[in-house]
């Protein structure tokens, strides 16, 4: 389910015991997991695998916020929408939604910034312009550029 026209990609997300806390919600440093489960699948969808450590070039997160707008709770079903929102030189913005798939609502939204990075030289690179492309073309649509 996926009713927010910004986003092309999406994945469910089943809340686990182990995801709420004291007072029976979703603790709110999960969120970055959920946002991170949306972005392994992102990319996987786009390069046909995983991100991986053997990978000798690929990216870092440098910055997440998340702002939240509901509590959701366990027995919910939510589901988390992404995309990639901004292309710069040497990183690329992911922003999310996480949305209860029963009512609708918007239960947070954030994003996160990737960097490029080269592992064997533990350097910051530019984007490779094949992975723009690729974006791009998952995005159905040119992504803004800063």
């Amino acid at each position: 389910m996926n009713d927010s026209p910004d986003f092309c990609f999406s994945i469910p997300i089943q809340i686990r015991f182990a995801d709420t806390d004291v007072m029976g919600h979703v603790n709110n440093a999960v969120y970055l997991t959920y946002f991170e489960l949306a972005r392994v699948e992102y990319f996987r969808s786009i390069v046909g695998r995983e991100v991986d450590e053997s990978l000798e070039q690929s990216f870092i997160i440098g910055e997440a916020h998340v702002v939240f707008k509901a509590p959701a709770r366990m027995g919910e079903s939510l589901q988390v929408l992404a995309r990639i929102s901004r292309f710069g030189t040497k990183s690329f913005d992911f922003s999310y939604r996480i949305i209860n798939t029963e009512h609708g609502a918007v239960i947070c939204e954030g994003s996160t910034v990737q960097v490029m990075y080269d592992y064997v030289r533990n350097a910051t690179i530019l984007l490779p312009q094949d992975f723009i492309q690729r974006v791009e073309s998952f995005e159905r649509q040119p992504v803004a550029r800063s």
